[in-house]
């Protein structure tokens, strides 16, 4: 039962102490249709830096939104 992107934005707006941000909430949404997204495709996406997509991503995974598969340059992160 998967649920639509807009009550993924208003379900997990924040996350324990933590708020997620526009661009958080956008590639959650996004993820629902993609298989993965790593931090160069997320750079791209959101036109931010490599340390920005990078902390973004690590802290969707911290919180247990999102899969880490891979180490280094391999990581890329999904829905799982």
């Amino acid at each position: 039962n998967r649920t639509t992107p807009v009550e993924v934005r208003s379900d997990l707006r924040s996350v324990g102490q933590e708020r997620l941000n526009h661009r958080q909430l956008q590639v959650l949404s996004r993820l629902q249709s993609l298989e993965f997204i790593n931090v160069r495709e997320y750079q791209s996406l959101f036109n931010v830096s490599e340390i920005t997509a990078s902390r973004d991503l690590s802290n969707l995974f911290k919180n247990g939104m999102v899969h880490r598969v891979g180490k280094g340059r391999a990581t890329h992160y999904r829905i799982g």
